[in-house]
């Protein structure tokens, strides 16, 4: 009980000196509250003004590339964007036709896969002006659908659309013209059903597909980010810094006093 009485009673002490300390350097302390505060407050003023980034989100898809491809691709440029030096920024900037200082990032939500002919990525672009969006996009599916790689797929694919629709073609004609004998009219019927069912599903799809890959913009808004610079909280915090100063300065000659008695 007598510790507890003890070390209340030190407390008390420690606080009553601490505000006698405190009073005791009030002008000092103040004095470099003021100054600190108004080098903070101007250091803000000449401090670059905030920016505004816009954020949208799309949809990447393509009926030869696989997501995992297309993944990497835009991984790929999205390490230029955030942390290519300046001769990679510049060649990418050219490859694309837009400087790649108006994309600030680039982020990969998600890959999907829904069939054969179509797969893709889900990713959202921040850039410096929102009416760049338009321009960003037909880059990035320029230098998508110009790799080596993506376009010999792209080659391929058609061959086999292509190549599929002759034999199609070939074989209608085959049981138009009796080369091809059906025991029962109904297996001719269902057959032929079958072919002109798929023939202009697959015209649909040579003509509809121009490209190897295309973004697909989504029916979301724009997010608008400003990061502004805080003045008031700049002006604080230098004035802050001056109080700790002052206390350290004012504390300096307690000190040595402090140590000369154990000397």
């Amino acid at each position: 009980m007598e510790q507890d009485n003890n070390t209340e009673i030190n407390l008390f002490e420690l606080i009553a000196k601490s505000y006698k300390f405190i009073l005791k350097n009030k002008l000092l302390i103040i004095s470099s509250f003021i100054i600190f505060g108004t080098i903070g407050f101007f250091k803000a003023r000449k401090a670059p003004p905030g920016k505004t980034e816009y954020t949208k989100e799309f949809i990447g898809v393509s009926p030869t590339i696989s997501d995992k491809i297309l993944s990497t691709l835009l991984k790929n440029i999205q390490l230029t964007v955030t942390k290519g030096n300046d001769e990679e920024i510049e060649e990418l900037s050219k490859q694309i036709n837009i400087p790649l200082l108006s994309i600030k990032d680039i982020t990969i939500s998600e890959t999907f896969r829904e069939n054969a002919n179509k797969q893709g990525v889900n990713i959202s672009i921040t850039a410096t002006n929102k009416e760049n969006f338009p321009k960003i996009i037909k880059g990035l599916e320029n230098y998508i659908n110009s790799n080596p790689y993506v376009i010999e797929e792209f080659r391929e694919f058609i061959i086999k659309k292509q190549n599929y629709l002759h034999l199609i073609n070939e074989e209608i004609n085959d049981i138009n013209t009796k080369k091809v004998e059906f025991d029962r009219k109904s297996d001719k019927v269902a057959v032929l059903f079958r072919l002109k069912q798929e023939k202009p599903e697959l015209e649909f799809s040579l003509n509809s597909v121009h490209n190897a890959f295309q973004f697909v913009e989504l029916n979301s808004p724009v997010i608008t980010i400003n990061t502004t610079n805080n003045n008031k909280l700049i002006t604080i915090t230098y004035g802050i810094g001056g109080i700790i100063l002052a206390m350290f300065i004012a504390f300096i000659p307690i000190f040595i006093k402090s140590v000369k008695q154990y000397l």
